[in-house]
């Protein structure tokens, strides 16, 4: 970690996006005394529940050992001890995360578009409406007569870890409230990878760490 201390600053003080991960946690890795105690109390803000803790000290301790051999057996062999490198920053935590709030309009327009099919226009766009939490930015997002949605701002922009926070929790609110008028809505919606962002998260998940992690870009799928 201490080879990586300018690399991983960087990460955390760059403007687009957010990190997972804190200056403060970041130190305790570089200089804390207790080493173990701090990467097991940094999976558990991370990652959901203890299995997939388990999974991920597995791997970590895989990807070291494998960084390790390599580093003897082929030191030069930069383009693989990189990648172990960065899948070991990743499961800390360190992967900055940075969404356009365009790919959140077109996320919500594949959601609001898979509703309207099924339930209506005017159903669908009362249901956004209702369950809008009250937050000033998400008044940005506004409905026309036709059930388009728009955003009434600058599209191209960066959301912030508080307006995906927002989003998310309009989002969960607005898919169970549907989910009582058509069967099965929540799991279809992820079965069909609809509302998914370019990074391959789907809109209900922004917030999860855990998706992050595995997401593979759209670009990337096969």
């Amino acid at each position: 970690m201490l080879q990586n201390e300018e690399e991983l600053k960087k990460i955390l003080s760059q403007k687009a996006g957010f990190c997972f991960n804190t200056q403060e946690t970041l130190e305790k890795l570089l200089r804390g005394i207790y080493l173990e105690e701090t990467i097991e109390q940094l999976l558990q803000t991370l990652y959901a529940d203890t299995t997939e803790i388990s999974t991920k000290v597995e791997k970590l301790e895989v990807l070291v050992a494998n960084h390790q051999r390599i580093s003897v057996e082929s030191p030069h062999n930069y383009q693989g001890l990189g990648e172990i490198k960065r899948q070991i920053l990743w499961i800390l935590g360190f992967k900055r995360v940075a969404v356009k709030i365009e790919d959140i309009v077109q996320a919500l327009v594949q959601l609001n578009e898979y509703s309207i099919n099924y339930i209506g226009r005017t159903l669908t766009i009362n249901t956004w409406k209702s369950t809008r939490p009250d937050f000033e930015w998400l008044n940005l997002f506004e409905f026309d007569r036709f059930g388009k949605i728009t955003f009434a701002g600058q599209g191209k922009d960066v959301a912030n870890v508080e307006q995906l926070n927002w989003i998310q929790e309009w989002i969960v609110g607005y898919v169970c409230q549907v989910a009582q008028f058509i069967r099965d809505f929540t799991t279809t919606i992820e079965y069909k990878k609809i509302g998914e962002l370019p990074e391959g998260v789907l809109i209900t998940q922004v917030t999860s760490y855990s998706h992050w992690v595995a997401a593979k870009p759209r670009s990337a799928q096969v």
